[in-house]
Order: C-alpha cells, then structure tokens, then sequence
C-alpha cells in the first residue's frame, strides 16, 4: 500500500514539478492567473510553497482519503440538485401538457359533412417548435430502466427482400412474415431457427404489406399491392390459396372479424371493403364499400364487430358504425397540427372485463407516435371523444410507414385518468386502478415488465424503439432503442402472451427479441 501511495506521489510531482525537476513551468502557470483581491503575499507565497513541495511530505494516505471524501460529498451534491430539478421539470411538463389538453379538448370543431371533429394540439410539438427535428438528447431519453431490458434472442433469415409486414398468431405458436418478395413465412416460435414451417413463395405478384389470423390460428391472410387478399391454410402447409378476395385499389391493411366470417381490407381506391367468407364470389361486387375522401392506410375492428377506426392519407382518425346506412364516420379526429399521413392505427389488450382497449397508438408521417385514450364509452360509461395522453418521440418515420406494437405485462394495473370518468365506474375502478403516479412507479418497482404497459415502434434508422406507458397523460419513457437492424425497421410485434418481442426490416430479416 505505502509503496503504491508512494508512486502516485512521484506520478503526482513528475506532473507538477516538470521533467528537470524545476518548478518553472508551474511558476508561469500559476503568475498566469489573476489573484484575487485581497489576497496577501504571504498567504501566495505558502499556497506556492504547498504546491511546490512533493507529495511525500504529507501524509499520503490521508491526503488521499480527504480528496475521496470530498469527491464524494460533491458528487451527492449534484447528485441531489439534479434530481430535484428533474423532478420540478417532470411537474411543470405534467402540469402545462394537462392544462392545454383541457383547453384544447373542450374545443369542438366541425369538418364538412356535419363530423364531430376534436382538433388535437401535439403539446411536445409546440415546446420543440420544430417538428422536423428529433432531439434524442432533450425528449424521451432512454431512462436506464434496468428491470425491462430487450436482447436480440435470434435473427430469421429466409427472405430475399424487405420484410415489411409482421403477425403472431393468436395461440401465439406461430410468426408469419411478408416480404417486398412477394412470399409469405411462418416460422414456428419455439424452434424458429430450424426456418420456416411454411413457405410460400410468390404468394402475390406485387409486394405484401400486411398479415392477419383466423381466431383458431389455422389461417393466414395476406395482402399485397396485386389488389388481392388471400386465404392461406397453415395448419395443412399448402402452398395454393383456399380463396382470393379482389379489390379496386392496392390492399393497405387486412383486419378478420372475431367471428372469422368476415375480411375487412382498406385500400389506395379510398375505401374500406368487407367481403363474407361465407358468400360466392370473392370480387368487389360482393362486398360491402364503404366510401373515404382518400386513401385509406390502416384500420383496426373493435372486438364488437361492426365498429372500424381508420388512419387515411390526409391526416384524420376516423370512426366507422358498420350498422348505419350512413356511410359517413361516426367521428373524425385529426392527428397533429400537421396532419400528415397515418401509417398504423391499433388499440391497447384488452383489460380484466372490459370489451375494448382503453388507448389508440397512431403512428403517422410526422416522426410522432401519438397514444389517445379512448374514451369512457369503452368502460360503460357515456361517450366521449378521444383524448391524447401521450406524444412519443425518438424514432423516425417522417416518410416511411412504420408500425408499432403494444405489450400488456400480466400483472398491468391502470392508471385513472380524472378527466370525464364516470362516477358510475368509481367504485370498481378503486379496486383495480392507480390514482397516483408513486402507487404506478412502486408497482412496477415490485413487478417490473409484468406490471407494466409497453409500446414498441419500428424507426427509419434501423431500430426499434420500446417506450414505458404505464402512468398517466405526460408520463411516457423511452426505456430502450433496440439496435441490429442494418435497413429501415419497417414493424414490431409483440408476442400476444410473453414478453417477446419480433421485428423487420429493409435488411430481410426477422429478429425476435
């Protein structure tokens, strides 16, 4: 020990007095800065003596220790000081994003055709003041939150192009892919790096840009930009469809009803076109239409089977009552001040008895994931419009269509939003949900990812990025950006049951996480 001591005290001296042993250098050094006033002589003349002299005629191992002590206490002291400034700076965003969505949402408008229509103020937007612009270092930042953490497990290789589209199945056994290749994969989760269970190549003759399942996991549905959907028996690996279903315009997004009779396909011809199993046929004719102002990019059916939310190219989330002989929406939102093109609109798992998912996550051509609450009609209470509770930034797609995914922990409790609940819900919601956000942050401390609310986004940089949801309006947390990736990560999805993450990519492969 005193040895060692003794060396750093050389080290030390070496530095401070100079290679030939002179204190020159460090006497200019130190005539080169201005004393302060009122300072003595000799009180410069022993600060140089101190300086001067060599470590060794101190006590080594003290000295040492102090500077430790010192280090440390400094080192709290910022410590504290920051975290009290976070915590003022988490209070004041907090406060400022619940007051202007409380002005913006009491603000009602109205878009040709008489549609109610909630114009959304994008408070993130409006403090950044430049929404061209993503600041990784100032707006959720990765949070370091060690307990939910994603590796990459294995990389799926079998495509020959983009993957652009990803679907579990719902028994949650099987992965189906599509490709810019034209061909569909499913891959068998638990033995995935064996390759893939079925095969089918050309399964269209353009591009396939989305998947969905029959409820019993037996079938597949592609579609393409060919203007066809088609019905793929996986259970028997043919390579043939069971049924092509036509459209008018390029397939965007396929949706099955719960039932499984019916295929609801959203399309560039602005339409949203439904076809039954059931009937002959398979063409437009057949279907029902019904008819949008333009291209109609995603769609997501409510597990009442006959409400459909819609994501277009002009900007607007809208609502579609299959019931009425209107065709007009029920509901119109527009997302962003900017409205830029909706890429992928879907609700959050579903929770305890409830029938739908309390929240929408929207991705859209802005570099904004936009998270609303749905509204107290979902939990029996009176109808309300949609409200935004979180605006998620990090990733990228001011261009591109990305997707995005959400994972419900097994353990996830809610958080209660006060604004519009029905007092009607008071008494339930006690016994389930979270009131403050220190009962949210002291659950998840205690059960981790599985008492938490997860959303995950593909990005144009290659990543895929996983945020934390679980607390209230404002709250949201970048806990991760998932790197691999060497091409656009085009979508992410979660395992319907596990903590299990898939995504793909311009670089043709599949990774689960």
């Amino acid at each position: 020990m005193n040895s060692k001591l003794r060396h750093n005290e050389v080290q030390l001296t070496y530095r401070l007095v100079g290679e030939d042993g002179h204190t020159s250098q460090l006497n200019r050094l130190d005539s080169s800065i201005r004393e302060p006033s009122g300072c003595s002589a000799v009180a410069r003349e022993g600060d140089r003596e101190m300086l001067s002299t060599p470590l060794s005629r101190k006590d080594g191992e003290t000295f040492y220790k102090t500077q430790l002590e010192l280090m440390k206490q400094e080192k709290k002291t910022l410590q504290e000081r920051l975290e009290t400034v976070e915590k003022e700076n988490r209070e004041l965003k907090k406060s400022v994003h619940e007051l202007t969505l409380a002005i913006e949402n009491s603000a009602q408008g109205q878009v040709g055709g008489g549609y109610n229509t909630q114009f959304v103020f994008d408070i993130d937007a409006a403090l950044d003041g430049d929404t061209n612009r993503i600041d990784h270092s100032a707006v959720n930042e990765p949070s370091g939150q060690e307990e939910i953490r994603f590796s990459c497990k294995i990389n799926l290789e079998a495509h020959a192009g983009a993957v652009y589209c990803l679907a579990f199945s719902p028994c949650g056994r099987f992965l189906a892919s599509g490709s810019f290749d034209k061909s569909v994969r499913v891959w068998k989760v638990e033995n995935a790096s064996d390759g893939p269970k079925v095969s089918i190549h050309g399964a269209h003759a353009a591009s396939i840009v989305d998947l969905a399942w029959s409820s019993d996991s037996t079938l597949a549905y592609s579609g393409g930009y060919d203007k066809h959907v088609k019905e793929w028996d996986v259970a028997s690996g043919r390579s043939t469809p069971l049924t092509t279903f036509s459209t008018s315009g390029l397939v965007q997004a396929v949706q099955i009803s719960h039932s499984d009779n019916l295929i609801y396909v959203a399309t560039t011809a602005n339409t949203i076109t439904w076809f039954d199993r059931r009937a002959p046929g398979g063409d437009e004719e057949s279907a029902g239409v019904l008819k949008n102002d333009s291209n109609v990019n995603t769609i997501y059916l409510s597990n009442d089977n006959f409400t459909i939310t819609s994501g277009d190219r002009l900007g607007f989330i809208k609502t579609w009552d299959l019931r009425k002989a209107d065709t007009k929406p029920t509901s119109v939102t527009a997302n962003g001040p900017e409205r830029r093109p909706i890429t992928y609109v879907h609700a959050s798992p579903v929770l305890r008895d409830e029938d739908e998912g309390r929240l929408l996550a929207v991705n859209s051509y802005d570099n904004y994931l936009r998270v609303y609450s749905r509204g107290e009609r979902l939990l029996g209470g009176f109808p309300s419009s949609m409200r935004v509770q979180h605006v998620l930034r990090g990733h990228q797609n001011r261009n591109w269509p990305i997707r995005s995914s959400f994972y419900c922990g097994k353990d996830y409790r809610p958080y209660r939003e006060t604004t519009g609940w029905n007092s009607s819900n008071l008494n339930e919601a006690d016994d389930f949900e979270f009131t403050t956000e220190e009962e949210v942050s002291d659950y998840k401390a205690t059960n981790g990812i599985n008492g938490s609310l997860l959303l995950s986004t593909g990005s144009v940089d290659g990543n895929a990025y996983l945020f934390d949801i679980s607390g209230g309006s404002g709250t949201s947390k970048l806990i991760q950006a998932l790197e691999g990736h060497q091409g656009r990560c085009y979508s992410v999805e979660f395992h319907p049951s596990e903590p299990l993450l898939a995504s793909c990519s311009a670089d043709s492969i599949v990774k689960l996480w």
